[in-house]
């Protein structure tokens, strides 16, 4: 799970992402400027925000439940 690739158009990883939150990440923005994830086509943007959701506050956004498709850690 750890070394699935979350944007696919930059490679970034999802423990790249889980890392940047460690380090300091709170919004997507942030992702984006420490990782470049989402900077391409920004389809990966709605789960970056579930990803940051889960982290930070352990809230799951019922919007996106279903609009997504991959487990959460």
């Amino acid at each position: 799970m750890e070394d699935r690739i979350v944007c696919h158009c930059m490679e970034v990883s999802y423990e790249t992402i889980k890392k940047a939150i460690e380090d300091g990440a709170k919004t997507v923005d942030d992702i984006k400027e420490m990782t470049e994830a989402s900077t391409g086509c920004g389809g990966c943007e709605d789960e970056i925000q579930v990803l940051l959701s889960v982290f930070l506050i352990g809230f799951f956004p019922m919007n996106l439940q279903r609009s997504l498709y991959f487990s959460l850690p």
